[in-house]
């Protein structure tokens, strides 16, 4: 990206903003775990926002970050998951997926993506999100981006250009 994802500018706001306030709307309580540029995205978070940070963001995967963000929560409770790399999810979605009341994931004309819900029990050693979604009930939507992954500067834009 050139950059961290959570930092690039959408409609002139950092683009974690919009998606933890849409988070915050359904679900009220949002953990975030922070690794590039930690302190920079931090200061932008509401104080609402709890932190955590990922201090081996760069040579870890999305699986070291997803533990941390797990740790410390009852083993039963349901999280809702969103990578940073995606849309703010409309409300309708978040509230589809956490009504199935176990682990779900959104799926768009037939492909898995993201939010997903899964319980907070801790990772085992190399498990991944896929592993824990095997028996995930299949939340369809209209929503296009719940499979959209903004890796690139080009990503971005195609995906602002349909909000236009």
């Amino acid at each position: 990206m050139g950059g961290p994802k959570a930092l690039m500018l959408h409609q002139g706001r950092p683009w974690i903003l919009p998606l933890v306030e849409a988070l915050a709307e359904v679900v009220g309580s949002v953990r975030v775990v922070l690794g590039a540029e930690a302190e920079q995205v931090s200061a932008l978070l509401p104080p609402s926002v709890e932190r955590v940070l990922n201090l081996d963001w760069a040579e870890s995967d999305m699986a070291a970050s997803l533990g941390l963000g797990l740790e410390g929560l009852a083993p039963d409770r349901l999280v809702l998951i969103c990578p940073v790399d995606m849309p703010p999810p409309p409300p309708e979605l978040l509230r589809a997926l956490l009504a199935i009341d176990g682990p779900a994931v959104a799926s768009f004309q037939g492909q898995d993506g993201h939010p997903v819900v899964v319980q907070a029990a801790p990772l085992a050693a190399r498990q991944t999100l896929r592993d824990l979604l095997v028996e995930a009930v299949r939340v369809p939507t209209g929503w296009p981006g719940a499979v959209v992954n903004l890796n690139t500067p080009a990503d971005l834009r195609r995906w602002q250009s349909r909000e236009d």
